[in-house]
Order: structure tokens, then sequence, then C-alpha cells
């Protein structure tokens, strides 16, 4: 991914614990793609609340405290943890095992490759859900670009001056091309300080698709940069619209761009995913019409 400003709780949460000598289950990576919910198979018999905050408060050195705790998948323990306080508070899921004695401080992912972090960071309240996050980019204040065509749509959150949106761009060219697939670019300023700027610039356009696709053409890979040029007068209507994509994107919990939401026709669900598709004709064909709106137009 290109973009990780946010600052990633469970990573101090490591580095505390590692400092006060506590023992940490290794983690595994982080799987790329969101789902809305956590699995079936918990395990009930989840620690008390009290001895979670004791064991974050320890771990963190008092930095960290427990929210709340679920059951988790394997006698696994999830609990909620924040640092910090009001608008600087900071909130994400680590876990902890069957005797409270160790956390683990990464993400958990299942056989078929599902987040389990990222379900439970969305039943938390961390995080909005997937299908939420695809209804509000749908929504007409999103000012999101789609392409022509029929079938289903790929919503991708996209930053002007994002080398791997551009990957990604030159990859949908094909399939735009043909329209059997249709693609809302929802524009976000987050990699330079110009990208805010220029994504207000493509949305101030005649024909944004247009414009979009001239950044893209004339993209820069050395620096880059996007080949579209900031607007000398800027319009305030598209930089907060832009802003509001920002926030979006940040609610979401996408640490980067692009961000991917799709209806999958494998699992029926509104999936969310970072990054380029590496298996991109497989991607492709599980783009779905449904289950939701969003996907459908």
């Amino acid at each position: 991914m290109s973009n990780r400003h946010g600052f990633l709780l469970s990573a101090a949460l490591r580095t505390v614990c590692l400092a006060a000598g506590l023992l940490i289950v290794a983690g595994v990576m982080p799987a790329t793609v969101r789902a809305a919910d956590m699995p079936a198979a918990a395990v009930p018999g989840t620690l008390p609340l009290a001895r979670a905050q004791a064991l974050v408060a320890g771990a963190s050195k008092g930095r960290a405290k427990a929210l709340k705790v679920f059951a988790g998948p394997g006698g696994l323990t999830g609990v909620l943890v924040q640092v910090g306080e009001g608008k600087a508070a900071q909130r994400s899921i680590v876990w902890a095992n069957g005797d409270g004695s160790a956390l683990l401080v990464g993400n958990l992912v299942s056989a078929d490759g599902t987040d389990l972090n990222a379900g439970a960071e969305v039943q938390a309240g961390v995080y909005k859900a997937p299908a939420e996050t695809l209804a509000a980019a749908a929504l007409p204040a999103a000012r999101a670009i789609l392409s022509k065509g029929r079938g289903p749509v790929l919503t991708v959150f996209m930053d002007p001056n994002c080398i791997f949106c551009h990957k990604l761009f030159k990859d949908l060219e094909p399939v735009m091309a043909k329209g059997d697939v249709r693609v809302r670019f929802v524009m976000v300023g987050v990699i330079k300080e110009d990208s805010l700027a220029k994504s207000a610039t493509i949305l101030g356009m005649a024909d944004p698709l247009q414009a979009l696709t001239v950044d893209e053409h004339k993209f820069d890979k050395a620096q880059e940069e996007g080949g579209i040029a900031p607007s000398a007068k800027p319009n305030a209507a598209m930089f907060a619209t832009v802003s509001a994509n920002n926030r979006l994107l940040a609610d979401a919990g996408g640490h980067g761009t692009p961000m991917l939401l799709y209806c999958s026709k494998a699992s029926g669900q509104v999936k969310q995913m970072e990054g380029v598709p590496q298996d991109f004709s497989t991607f492709i064909s599980d783009l779905a019409t449904g289950p939701a709106a969003g996907c459908n137009g």
C-alpha cells in the first residue's frame, strides 16, 4: 500500500510490551481483505474485563486500557483497547490467551484469509462496516466518478499521486473500455501536500473521468506524481468534498490507497481491500451486482 499515515495502536502497544519484557504470542501477517463480521467459530468463556484491564495496563505501562472483551477463536479473548483520551484517542483490537498471562498484538487471520481483527473492529465500532462505507461512497455528496457501462460496480478510493492507484487504473482501463464492469472512483487526497488540490481539480472539471485519465496517462512514476496540475483557483466545494472523502476513508479503517469496495460472488458479502489485486482476472470475475445497492450503480 502506498500510504500509511494512521498511528497503529497495536504497533505502539507491541513496542511497550517488548520494553516491559512481557511474553507476546507471535502474530501473523494481516490479510488484505476486510470482511464485515467475525467468523462464528468463537469459543465461549472470555477473560473478565477486570483481568483483561490488568493485563493491558501492565503490558503498556499504564498507557492503554481495556474497554470491552469478547470471545475470539481458539480460546482467545478479544480485547478492545484504547490509548489516549478525547480526540487523540486511538482504539484497536488485541488478543489475550486463555489464562490471561500474555497478549497477542497483531492481526489474526483465518484459514480462508479473513482478517479477524478487521471484523472485530467493525463489531466494536472502531471502524465502519464495508457495506456502510460503500453506501456512503455511492451518495451524491461523495461526487464519485463513475465510468460508463453495465454490470457490477467496483468502488475505488483514489489519490492522484498514488503509484499503486496508477497501477490499478492501468489494469482497469481495458475492463472499463469493454464496459462490462463500472468503476466508481472516490477521490481523496492523502499522499502528498498537493493531493487534495489535485483531487479537487479533477472533480471540478467538466469531464472528471477524462481529467482523471489525463492524470494517470501523464503520471510520473519516478517522482510518484500525478500528471494533472492543481487549479490556480481552488473550488471550495470540491475541497470540502475531498476532505469528507478523506474522513470516510479513515472511518473505514483504510490505511492506504487504493482502497477497494465490492460485492463478492464467492462470499455474498461486501468486501474491502487495500492495494492492487494480485490475480486481477480472478478478482474481476468475483465482482457481483449484489447484495448492496452500491454495487449496482
